[in-house]
């Protein structure tokens, strides 16, 4: 059977060589197919007639088995072939009761197994449904909540725009109000400033008027001390005024680099003519020396000017004060000591402490002034004692 399919392969193979520069490829395809169709035909014939002769090839091994003998041994090959055949058939019998009980189990187990499926499908299309509305109300419960998220950023948005209007509307209201009150307080201190100013020429006006011939030698060796006394009450009320307007007096401060050479020159054309009326020395600062300093040049000048004051009046007529700047840390100290030698050490101790009192040209209204211009700079006061005497400093960040 192989050699001759192997043979018809040969065949099949030759003819569509041959066959096909004649009849062309579509032709040939189908004669190929046609053959391969007898070919099948062909094997499928061959295999039961190979079966068929298997058969009787048994039958004549049989057959020629019982030829051989006599009756009786035929018949007991008959008798053994029939004990043979009923066992087999017993065995058939109870294989096929056996079957047919797996059978009848297999349904029962194909039965339950139906039930079973069937409530699986079930319970999974009721959870599918369960599934499928939770879906639904998740997707709403989304919805709702995305609206609610929208409305959310709406009113925080609507509320930080009101904050933030609000804030700019206070804001703006406290600027309104604050230039305001500068600007009353502003001309309230121009005012005093000006009643300062008439204050004191109307007293020295007076104190000259009282200095004339007209009334007399006499007279005016006579009042002599009361004119003079006229004038310097007159000259520490403009003092106070002033030194109350500096302490009082709104200012935001512009820092730019302080000139030392501009402010020193400016504060020695102020208080050279006082120091040489009251015979008082002062010890300046090299400007050349003082490290450079950002800050409110006019503050400077005001808590610099403020402590030369007090420094004349604590020395009095004949003293000495040395002003001297050093660098402390990231800050600028100025100190402001007191090098008289008529002054004991213990009451160089106290000699720029703000001291209580209700005379007029007291120092503790000029050293309140000094604090708060000094904190404006972003620094402070300190009072001291060294080995030169007693000592007022000024701290100011550099």
């Amino acid at each position: 059977m192989e050699r001759l399919a192997r043979e018809f392969e040969d065949i099949k193979r030759l003819l569509a060589l041959e066959a096909a520069p004649v009849l062309g490829e579509a032709k040939t395809a189908a004669f190929v197919k046609a053959l391969q169709d007898y070919q099948d035909v062909l094997s499928r014939v061959l295999a039961g007639e190979a079966q068929k002769a298997q058969e009787m090839r048994r039958e004549n091994e049989l057959l020629r088995e019982l030829l051989g003998r006599d009756d009786t041994a035929l018949q007991a090959r008959v008798v053994e072939l029939g004990t043979e055949a009923q066992f087999l058939r017993d065995q058939i019998v109870g294989l096929r009761k056996e079957l047919a009980a797996k059978r009848d189990e297999n349904d029962g187990l194909r039965f339950k197994l139906e039930e079973k499926k069937n409530e699986l499908v079930k319970s999974f299309n009721a959870r599918q449904q369960e599934g499928a509305q939770y879906d639904e109300k998740l997707h709403k419960l989304n919805a709702q909540l995305m609206k609610l998220h929208q409305k959310t950023v709406a009113h925080e948005t609507a509320a930080e725009e009101a904050k933030k209007r609000l804030q700019e509307k206070m804001q703006s209201s406290d600027e309104d109000a604050r230039r305001y009150v500068a600007g009353e307080y502003k001309e309230l201190m121009d005012r005093l400033r000006e009643r300062i100013i008439a204050l004191e020429s109307r007293a020295g006006f007076c104190a000259e008027r009282f200095k004339k011939p007209a009334h007399g030698a006499e007279w005016m060796a006579a009042n002599a001390k009361d004119v003079e006394s006229i004038l310097e009450n007159a000259r520490k009320a403009a003092t106070l005024f002033e030194t109350h307007v500096q302490l009082h007096l709104e200012r935001a401060p512009e820092k730019t680099m302080v000139n030392w050479q501009k402010l020193f020159k400016y504060l020695k054309a102020k208080y050279t003519p006082r120091l040489v009326e009251q015979k008082v020395r002062a010890g300046w600062p090299s400007e050349k020396r003082i490290n450079a300093l950002v800050a409110d040049e006019s503050i400077i000048s005001d808590i610099l000017g403020l402590m030369i004051e007090n420094a004349v009046e604590r020395v009095g007529p004949g003293g000495r004060f040395e002003i001297s700047a050093l660098r402390e840390n990231n800050a600028l100290v100025f100190r402001c000591t007191d090098t008289g030698p008529a002054v004991s050490p213990g009451a160089r101790e106290k000699m720029f402490e703000p001291a209580p009192g209700t005379g007029l040209g007291q120092p503790e209204l000029r050293v309140r002034a000094m604090a708060r211009l000094a904190r404006l700079a972003g620094g402070g006061i300190r009072y001291g004692y060294d080995e030169k005497g007693a000592a007022f400093e000024a701290v100011l960040p550099e």
